[in-house]
């Protein structure tokens, strides 16, 4: 990798820089002047030299995929059209352009181990977010072509990787019955961790109390409450406030009981702890009030949760609105029931 280091070195070196106030950017525009500040011809470092720490049986992985080349020089034979890889491997593309992180320091897997599908084979730097390359299948990573400091493009190659038996024929299958294409990680769903978060959503909404697997007594208490013209705590938020208006706080919360019973009961039959909170407007947008004068602080107690028993979590989220609403001058709105 040539960089202008060499060249850095020298400026900070030299008399002129030293004197302070005689550099200026300019003498970097005259080719000649900068050599006479610099004393020295402008010259590009030479790039550093690769590290001869990998194994020796790394190195027969790679002379077995290469006869005895590698992937790094396979990728870069052609500026325009990638030499064909050996039967059974395959590149690992960076997802985004960023900058490589260092993958010891991320806990990335290393040249030589088996990875499987998903896995994470080196971090980028991209938009102040750091993006985890992963594995497209399972299998054994050959090299690195990316080094920690450099900077790829998107879908540069940055790693080489052998699949598993069949996991590649298995990786295509996939591809296709997902649609393909760029869009086949959207198509495929949501990763785990997200899925689970749109689940607990779920089981805090009526629907999914309602639902199979929720809260068995809620559908009868909604009946019941309904044959009385009432509604439930989140179907009178939803007629108060403007649609779509509300931000929720302390949505997750359950009851803490969590000795005497599973936190996966609790989600389904205690959510919120018994208490909807949030910020939400009123009679705002177009013809209504602007965005300060409508916004509110909304609490409405939920007497479908353990009969509207005032719970632990339920008492620190009204803790939590009451100075809210004290903070930033808001009216409150609270909507009381008890069982």
């Amino acid at each position: 990798l040539q960089t202008n280091l060499a060249d850095l070195r020298a400026i900070l070196a030299s008399g002129t820089f030293a004197r302070g106030g005689e550099w200026t950017t300019e003498l970097l525009d005259d080719e000649k002047a900068t050599a006479s500040a610099l004393g020295t011809p402008s010259t590009p470092s030479a790039p550093s030299a690769p590290s001869a720490s990998a194994s020796l049986a790394h190195s027969q992985l790679l002379d077995e995929a290469f006869g005895g080349g590698s992937a790094a020089a396979t990728a870069a034979a052609g500026a325009e059209e990638e030499a064909p890889l050996p039967e059974g491997c395959s590149y690992v593309r960076a997802p985004v352009a960023g900058r490589v992180l260092d993958a010891a320091e991320q806990d990335c897997a290393r040249p030589g181990e088996l990875v499987g599908a998903g896995a994470s084979i080196l971090v980028l730097s991209s938009m102040k977010m750091e993006v985890p390359v992963g594995a497209p299948a399972s299998g054994r990573l050959l090299e690195l072509l990316a080094q920690p400091g450099s900077v790829v493009e998107l879908g540069q190659p940055v790693a080489l990787l052998r699949h598993a038996e069949g996991a590649a024929a298995a990786g295509a299958e996939e591809a296709v019955a997902s649609g393909g294409g760029a869009g086949s990680e959207v198509d495929a769903g949501p990763r785990p961790d997200l899925a689970r978060v749109l689940e607990r959503r779920f089981w805090t909404t009526d629907q999914g109390r309602a639902s199979p697997g929720g809260d068995p007594k809620f559908a009868a208490r909604v009946a019941g409450r309904a044959e009385r013209g009432q509604r439930t705590a989140r179907q009178n938020i939803e007629a108060l406030v403007d649609a779509g208006s509300l931000f929720e706080y302390g949505r997750y919360a359950v009851a803490a009981q969590r000795g005497r019973r599973k936190l996966e009961e609790l989600e389904r039959r205690t959510p919120g702890d018994g208490l909807v909170t949030g910020v939400a407007s009123v009679n705002g947008g177009a013809g209504g009030f602007s965005a300060a004068l409508s916004k509110a602080a909304v609490v409405a107690y939920d007497a479908t949760v353990l009969a509207g028993t005032q719970g632990y979590f339920n008492h620190a989220k009204l803790d939590r609105m009451l100075a809210l609403a004290e903070q930033q001058r808001l009216a409150l709105l609270l909507l009381a029931e008890g069982g």
